[in-house]
């Protein structure tokens, strides 16, 4: 895959330079121009959650829903295409909040071409990092200037790497999807103890698509049927004419991949496809989820080879983007949802001053590896020449990232200018003050994504208006439940008569994580209650603080 999380392993630091299955189990808009490819290694064909939670409205009522339907009117004549509409995770947090920055870039290939003559002796791109078994595992594209093969290496500390002695694993002609000229620019994930390798292949009728192969030991492969398992859209589809460039993340019992799709003008954007099992596929019906950028900015020629990555509240995308040059950087975009992305810059994050001779027009095909503490890795192509497909002299580096921390909590005393509250705390208004204090109300119900803190608990400081509760509507008692990951944690029950101040700690004990080590903690209350005069507001309670310890 192009971003993947490495649960327990850790990464040794380079030192400092003077250059700065069998069974399968598995789970985000342009203008017309030449036709041009995306990947550094495309072929002639290419130019040569899961649920989660809508934004929440500021009126009549802060109401909870999949965050895909919360596009419904948007997206409702796009329905009529017959593909579905669904979600895939998380909220969306303000720029300062992705908090994703590059650190430095080691000055050399880790991963270079081969010799002349070579299966990758012309280019070697598109590295897909994973961790399987004990060890790290590369699978990337080989060209030896007429067909694109897949090898394997394996390295102790991602930094030294070994090429596999039974290189090529993967060539066009193998029993399987890929019969013409290509059958690698690919991204593998772990699942169900197989590494999965959705890659990039053609058709006898030289037709692009995405094709699946599998592995039980990570050095051999077979595909995993003769057709591929995702296809280029119908007639006037934005993906009519090809698809590729292969990104897959698991979450919430699927797979989710985004991939490059090309239409009849060669317009390249990035679209997004869910699957319960790794071989079928349904679309997205709001596709595409990213464009290519404006006149002058450095992705105006095309947007492609996505690495997506979840954190505990929202999702990154790392994307390769081509100026009018076809020089290509990467570019950053994130989402709340997995679907709805946001650029964050019209210019390529990676520095002139960090380029060398060897990468020196294209840095491009980046691959996420997270570490401790928020670190990352991002493994990506380089080469020398500012061609749209192959030739590029191309080589694999690596740069050194922070992914900045997962969001800990909620709390109203906390400097919100310049981000949205209702965004963090879904479900709730905006924070509003009286009396020199800061409150914010929240609805019948209220969600937040969280890291798991190394207490295992979530603490809770809130208030209920039991006298207005009683006033208006006669109740005698108000109780709010509490759940983290759809399980129960407790339940807190005021009477009428008593304080209606809360603080309180519920122990999440044995409530598991998702992949990335998130809880969603919700707050369900039993009653609502509607302002006076011209509010139209239910509001429920007032939450003053929530966070994980």
């Amino acid at each position: 895959m192009r971003a993947r999380p490495a649960a327990g392993a850790s990464f040794p630091s380079p030192a400092p330079t003077s250059a700065a299955p069998a069974t399968i189990a598995v789970p985000p808009g342009g203008r017309a121009r030449q036709s041009r490819s995306t990947a550094c290694e495309r072929t002639a064909t290419l130019g040569s959650h899961m649920p989660g939670l809508a934004r929440i409205p500021r009126r009549p009522t802060p109401g909870l829903g999949l965050p895909g339907l919360a596009l419904a009117a948007a997206l409702a004549g796009l329905a009529a295409r017959g593909e579905p509409q669904f979600a895939v995770d998380h909220p969306e947090p303000p720029p300062h909040q992705a908090a994703f920055r590059l650190v430095r870039a080691l000055p050399d290939p880790v991963l270079p071409r081969g010799a002349a003559g070579a299966w990758d002796g012309v280019d070697l791109l598109n590295p897909s990092v994973v961790r399987w078994g004990d060890a790290w595992e590369a699978v990337y594209s080989g060209f030896d200037g007429a067909v694109w093969r897949t090898g394997l290496a394996f390295s102790d500390d991602g930094l030294h790497w070994t090429k596999y002695a039974g290189n090529p694993v993967l060539a066009p002609g193998d029993d399987g999807f890929g019969q013409r000229d290509i059958a690698a620019n690919g991204d593998a994930i772990a699942q169900g103890g197989h590494l999965l390798y959705f890659y990039q292949g053609r058709d006898a009728a030289g037709v692009t698509a995405i094709g699946l192969a599998q592995s039980e030991d990570g050095r051999r492969w077979r595909k995993s049927r003769a057709a591929p398992v995702l296809a280029p859209g119908p007639r006037g589809a934005w993906d009519e004419s090809a698809v590729g460039d292969p990104n897959v993340i698991a979450a919430g019992g699927r797979l989710y991949l985004y991939y490059l799709g090309m239409n009849a003008a060669g317009l390249q954007r990035l679209g997004v496809a869910r699957s319960p099992d790794g071989l079928n596929w349904e679309k997205f019906a709001g596709n595409p989820v990213l464009d290519a950028g404006a006149a002058g900015t450095f992705d105006e020629n095309g947007v492609g080879e996505p690495a997506v990555v979840r954190r505990a509240a929202d999702f990154l995308m790392l994307y390769t983007g081509r100026d009018a040059r076809e020089r290509r950087n990467l570019g950053l975009a994130v989402s709340r949802d997995g679907l709805n992305w946001r650029k964050l810059s019209t210019r390529g994050l990676v520095p002139d001053e960090w380029r060398r001779p060897w990468n020196s027009q294209v840095i491009c095909d980046p691959s996420i590896v997270r570490g401790p503490g928020g670190e990352a890795r991002v493994y990506f192509g380089g080469g020398d020449v500012a061609a749209p497909a192959r030739s590029l002299h191309g080589n694999v580096g690596l740069l050194l990232a922070a992914l900045g921390p997962d969001r800990t909590g909620f709390d109203v005393a906390a400097d919100w200018s310049g981000e949205d509250s209702t965004e963090i705390l879904r479900g709730s208004f905006p924070i509003e003050a009286a009396e020199g204090r800061k409150f914010a109300w929240v609805g019948p119900a209220a969600e937040i994504t969280l890291a798991r803190g190394p207490a295992n608990r979530i603490h809770l400081t809130a208030w209920i208006p039991l006298d207005l509760y009683r006033q208006r509507q006669g109740r005698a008692a108000v109780t709010i439940r509490a759940y983290a990951n759809g399980r129960a944690l407790g339940e807190i029950r005021r009477r009428a008569g008593e304080d209606g101040g809360i603080d309180a700690e519920f122990d999440l004990g044995p409530v598991p994580t998702d992949e990335d080590g998130a809880v969603t903690v919700r707050l369900q209350a039993d009653a609502a209650l509607e302002p006076a005069g011209a509010d139209l507001r239910r509001v429920s309670f007032i939450v003053n603080r929530l966070e994980s310890r």
